[in-house]
């Protein structure tokens, strides 16, 4: 992706121009998240109608929010930072597509403040200019998947982007409410109910309207033409599956219930579909022809972190899944079904849901009740960190979880949202003297993985410590890197 600092400027000067010579008063406001989000390429981007309100918050800043999404760290409506009903839902809204709030562009398309639509100064100038301004902007992001929260918005996004070329309309799970797919080539704009007034992620009919939706986006990044319902199932390259015989169903279904998948679907030939009351993630299992075994997954992200237990395969899909690996056997089979509950269970973002979900009765007004709030998300976060690197230290392997620590990265004190606190990627579990080492800065991890020991220790400290041989992580993703990048130019004693 590719930064774009002048059209950005650009578009702050025009929007600062208009904002006067159209006669507001009451602010404006252009970016929910930090610049570095505006990029060529954008994978998601949210896009809303215009700021609400009817005064000009001191706090907001108008051109973006480089602390970090609007929707993490901002007091909306008296709530705490974050806590708001709608920062909420579209937090929830996010997740269920794969995404978070600190990687997503988020925007408003009229970018004047107004208590409502109709009470925008020059309404018609105004929509007109803002119309001119993402039909110069939206070529040179070229955003994959648009997400247009209430009518207004996406009416804006098909004005800009023009007559689509296939339209689907579903049900939203709330009433007579619909939620919109529209596709323009390379790109899907996704119109969501106002989340402010329908809160989708709340009801169960509604989360799994969104539920629906998110495996049609799915399948539009994978290039499936399933994902426009009423088109046929998709013909994916490669070999055909045989069906099952009763024992090789039995064997898969005990292997689904017997790692957290317990929740049986019905079959659908050659496929035994599964999912979980615990994890967000869906699997669904066969055999191929040479009799290896076959598992598909709903999440990208799982797939691709199973890479080492599975081969990735090509063979026709089930719809709702997005990759398929291979193992040799029931054994090999287990294994791959474990990780993939446990990784289901903090990627990308679960663990600040569970956060949400436990602490959102509980009382933060005095000091004490805010520490007990603390130590909940200490707990989760290292519930996380255990299932993300399956009870084993990253660096020795030590298998004894009682013994490990859950090292933060970047410390807790100095994240600025819970996102931050509870992500699954800012954090190693630890043997107790690595952890003491690292979080003192005697320690860091390279971007490839390797350990660099500061030469403040002496080679004999060194010694007593382990640290005297070449030590490494295997298991590091891009998620990591960025938060030990922190660690090494702020904590590491060189």
């Amino acid at each position: 992706m590719t930064a774009l600092q002048p059209l950005f400027d650009s578009a702050v000067a025009d929007i600062e121009a208009a904002y006067a010579r159209l006669g507001h008063r009451l602010g404006w406001r252009f970016l929910l998240s930090p610049r570095r989000n505006f990029t060529s390429g954008v994978r998601t981007m949210l896009l809303s109608f215009h700021p609400g309100g009817d005064v000009d918050p001191d706090d907001q800043p108008k051109a973006s929010s480089e602390s970090g999404s609007a929707y993490d760290i901002e007091s909306w409506g008296g709530a705490s930072p974050g806590g708001s009903p709608l920062q909420h839902q579209v937090r929830e809204l996010l997740h269920a597509f794969g995404e978070n709030t600190n990687g997503t562009l988020s925007a408003y398309l009229v970018p004047f403040r107004a208590p409502k639509k109709e009470d925008l100064a020059s309404p018609k100038a105004s929509l007109d200019f803002a119309l001119r301004l993402w039909g110069r902007l939206l070529p040179e992001l070229n955003p994959q998947v648009v997400i247009a929260l209430g009518e207004d918005a996406y009416a804006g996004v098909i004005e800009v982007f023009g007559k689509p070329s296939r339209e689907d309309r579903r049900p939203a799970g709330w009433g007579a409410q619909s939620i919109s797919l529209a596709q323009f080539g390379a790109h899907l704009v996704v119109r969501i109910p106002h989340l402010s007034q329908f809160k989708l992620m709340s009801r169960p009919e509604g989360r799994a309207a969104i539920d629906g939706v998110a495996r049609s986006v799915t399948a539009f990044r994978a290039g499936q033409d399933w994902w426009w319902e009423g088109a046929p199932a998709p013909a994916a390259s490669g070999p055909s599956l045989p069906p099952l015989p009763a024992s090789t169903l039995t064997r898969l279904e005990k292997a689904a219930l017997d790692n957290g998948f317990d929740l049986l679907r019905e079959p659908v030939a050659p496929w035994i579909p599964a999912g979980s009351s615990h994890a967000p993630l869906e699997v669904w299992l066969t055999v191929a022809a040479d009799g290896r075994l076959v598992a598909a997954l709903s999440r990208a992200d799982v797939a691709a972190a199973l890479a080492d237990l599975g081969t990735p395969l090509q063979v026709p899909l089930p719809a709702g899944a997005t990759a398929a690996c291979e193992v040799p056997d029931v054994g090999a089979l287990h294994r791959l079904l474990r990780r993939a509950f446990q990784l289901a269970q903090s990627l990308p973002n679960e663990l600040l849901r569970d956060f949400e979900r436990k602490t959102a009765s509980m009382p933060r007004t005095t000091e004490a009740e805010r520490l007990v709030i603390q130590r909940v998300g200490q707990n989760v976060f290292r519930a996380g960190l255990t299932a993300y690197w399956d009870g084993k230290c990253a660096i020795t392997g030590l298998a004894v979880p009682e013994l490990l620590r859950a090292s933060h990265i970047k410390p807790w004190a100095d994240c600025e949202t819970d996102a931050e606190r509870l992500d699954v990627f800012n954090g190693l579990l630890l043997a107790p003297h690595l952890d003491a080492a690292f979080d003192k800065g005697f320690i860091t991890v390279a971007d490839t993985g390797e350990v660099q020991v500061s030469d403040n220790l002496t080679s004999g400290s060194r010694a007593l410590l382990g640290l005297d041989q070449p030590l490494r992580i295997q298991a590091l993703s891009d998620g990591h890197r960025s938060y030990l990048k922190w660690h090494r130019s702020r904590e590491f004693k060189l």
